[in-house]
C-alpha cells in the first residue's frame, strides 16, 4: 500500500529523502504485505519510532557507525535498527554489538534480499 506525497513529505520532514526512498514510499511506504512483516519501516511508525532509533544508537555508543547525512529506515523488534547512507548503502545494526551487522549495496539489494528471506521461509515451513 503506497504512502501520499503528503505522507511522503512527513517523513522527508524527518530528514532527507533519496529518489530510491521516496520511490518505495510511493510504492509500498504504508504495507508490504508480509515483506518486512514485524519491522517497522512504514509509515506512519517510521516518522513515530525516529527518536527510538536515535535512542538505540545513542545508548549503545555507536552513534560513530552512522555516517552523516544517513536516514534511519526503520527498526524491527526494538533491537536491531536499518540505515541508509547518503551514497545510497544500507546497513542492519543489532542492539549490544559495536559493529554492523549487516550491508547492503543499495535499498533495492535490501528489498530484494529481504524478499528472498521470506520466500525461503515461506517454502521451508510450507507457508
Amino acid at each position: 500500500m503506497p504512502c501520499t506525497e503528503e505522507e511522503v513529505a512527513r517523513v522527508r520532514g524527518v530528514g532527507w529523502l533519496p529518489q530510491p526512498y521516496e520511490d518505495f514510499l510511493l510504492r509500498m511506504g504504508r504495507r508490504a504485505g508480509d515483506l518486512l512483516r514485524g519491522t517497522s519501516v512504514f509509515y506512519p511508525g517510521i516518522v513515530e519510532l525516529a527518536d527510538e532509533m536515535r535512542d538505540l544508537v545513542r545508548e549503545n555508543k555507536v552513534e560513530h557507525l552512522i555516517a552523516p547525512g544517513s536516514i534511519l529506515l526503520g527498526m524491527h523488534q526494538g533491537y536491531q535498527l536499518y540505515w541508509l547512507e547518503p551514497g545510497g548503502r544500507v546497513h542492519l545494526y543489532e542492539e549490544m554489538e559495536t559493529e554492523v551487522r549487516e550491508s547492503w549495496p543499495s535499498l533495492l539489494a535490501f528489498l530484494r534480499a529481504e524478499a528472498e528471506r521470506h520466500l525461503e521461509l515461506k517454502a521451508r515451513h510450507n507457508l
